[in-house]
């Protein structure tokens, strides 16, 4: 039960890190798009 449970954790670790890359990553690309929209913008001006 107790090597389970290490198991547990190392394999959520794991899963934590890979969602915690993929989010960044969506929140990077979001950030350029909105960066993008308002250079647009401001050029218009």
């Amino acid at each position: 039960m107790y090597n389970l449970s290490v198991g547990n954790v190392k394999l959520s670790d794991r899963i934590g890190k890979e969602y915690g890359n993929r989010i960044s990553h969506n929140i990077k690309t979001e950030l350029k798009k909105i960066l993008e929209e308002i250079n647009k913008e401001v050029e218009d001006l």
